[in-house]
């Protein structure tokens, strides 16, 4: 792909990096920013730290386990950034196992799924990966795109720091593993025990002097991390000489900060353009580093972006569901040409069926099991939609929600299409196979003429 096209969107990719990958001395620091691309069993994105904590704020006061005064105080506190004084607070209310519970259902694995961002960056020939997030959508990302296990390790196993050594990439988690609550750094006192130790102060010494890092979804505002950075920052030949890259929404920083970085910490600013504050350029940046490390080889293994037109359809009764269908499409680089649910739809849906059906290349039909559409309004539309997308070669694609139970509508002669049967409240991972289905197709060169 030209490099005209990725410049569009970010700053050039710098040839320090591309130099650490194929040295082997590059590395990944991941933050919560990379994490919120994925949305949990609620439907909302995995929260940064202090969103987590107000949740477990809200979740204790709905337990009716905080008292009004504390509740404000948290919420207070929360406001001022005060993030390790609430975790603390909340750790000595609520308890570490209650604590922990709440972690466990927010990050649960089997509801979430790594994100086309997870993957661009395990695919990375990175030395290894280190994260302060605790749930593990990098290690099932490297998993997908290598086939194979990396090394995951955690601050707390001293004992096999050294297979940070070995020839298999890591992925260093710093506060702690979802999989091993007792881990989890949270509060204050287990964020303070973790600043006083040596030897992991040694360790972050070690990896930021001896790597080259790209920082993504990040603040670099951890003090932990920024110890490693600034020790590195003291033994660079020159003031103006980067050591590390950090990835930022363009505008978010201001010209003396991004000076200051540079010139204090040894951290080079690279900007993206952020339109629709879904940070999706964050995705066009690693697609490019990925060209100029390899020409773009070791990204085959990533999930493809989907690049296609889609109009969406769904009933009342459906609304929230399709909505959100909506919104994971277009986060995965859809192109939508409108969502329609309620009466007003229904009222000028027959007006432009022949108009919106002729500009998209898949057409996303909604029907709910609990409700027989084959003699409602809506049922007649979708009768009407059928033809005329099988007329002008688009892509028809039914999903019914609830049970696994074929409408009655689809029996209907003239209706072949395929069929996708998703819970009540279904989540990113009950699409695993819609958007397999759809990779499937636009591999194969479909797309409306």
């Amino acid at each position: 792909m030209n490099p005209e096209h990725f410049s569009h969107y970010t700053d050039p990719v710098p040839p320090e990096l591309v130099a650490a990958a194929r040295n082997g001395r590059l590395l990944l620091l991941v933050g919560a920013g990379t994490s919120r691309t994925c949305l949990d069993r609620n439907r909302q994105p995995l929260p940064s730290w202090g969103e987590l904590l107000s949740r477990i704020v809200e979740w204790l006061s709905s337990e009716e386990r905080l008292d009004l005064a504390t509740q404000r105080d948290l919420r207070d506190l929360l406001v001022r950034d005060e993030h390790l004084v609430v975790a603390e607070e909340l750790i000595s209310q609520g308890g570490p196992g209650v604590v922990q519970e709440y972690l466990q259902a927010t990050f649960d694995p089997s509801m979430i799924v790594p994100s086309r961002r997870h993957e661009l960056l395990a695919s990375l020939p990175a030395r290894g990966i280190v994260t302060t997030n605790y749930d593990n959508l990098l290690e099932r990302a490297y998993v997908a795109v290598h086939k194979r296990q990396p090394n995951v390790l955690r601050v707390d196993q001293r004992s096999r720091w050294h297979e940070m050594g070995d020839d298999v990439p890591f992925v260093l988690k710093l506060h702690g593993d979802i999989e091993e609550p007792e881990s989890i750094i949270l509060g204050f006192r287990s964020y303070r025990d973790l600043l006083q130790s040596a030897d992991y102060d040694t360790l972050m010494r070690d990896l930021m002097s001896n790597h080259t890092a790209l920082i993504v979804g990040s603040s670099l505002r951890d003090a932990d991390i920024l110890r490693g950075i600034d020790y590195a920052s003291t033994i660079r030949s020159s003031p103006e000489e980067p050591n590390h890259f950090l990835l930022s929404r363009r505008g978010e920083r201001s010209e003396v900060e991004k000076r200051r970085l540079l010139l204090d910490r040894g951290v080079k600013v690279i900007e993206y353009v952020d339109y629709f504050d879904l940070h999706n350029h964050v995705d066009t940046f690693l697609e490019w580093l990925h060209m100029e490390i390899d020409g773009g080889r070791a990204m085959a293994a990533v999930a493809d972006h989907m690049w296609f037109r889609v109009s969406i359809h769904f009933p009342p009764e459906c609304q929230a569901d399709g909505r959100f269908l909506a919104d994971y499409l277009f986060k995965n680089g859809a192109a939508g040409a409108g969502l329609e649910s309620d009466g007003r739809h229904l009222a000028h849906l027959p007006r432009t069926i022949e108009d919106r059906v002729q500009c998209v290349d898949y057409a996303f039909v909604m029907l709910s099991s609990a409700v027989e559409h084959a003699s409602t309004a809506y049922g007649k539309l979708v009768l009407e939609f059928a033809r005329v997308a099988r007329d002008n070669d688009v892509q028809l694609v039914f999903m019914v929600v609830g049970d696994p139970v074929r409408p009655r509508l689809l029996a209907t002669e003239g209706i072949q299409a395929p069929v996708f049967y998703v819970p009540n409240g279904f989540s990113e991972s009950d699409l695993v196979g819609l958007r397999a289905y759809i990779e499937q197709d636009l591999r194969a060169g479909y797309r409306q003429p």
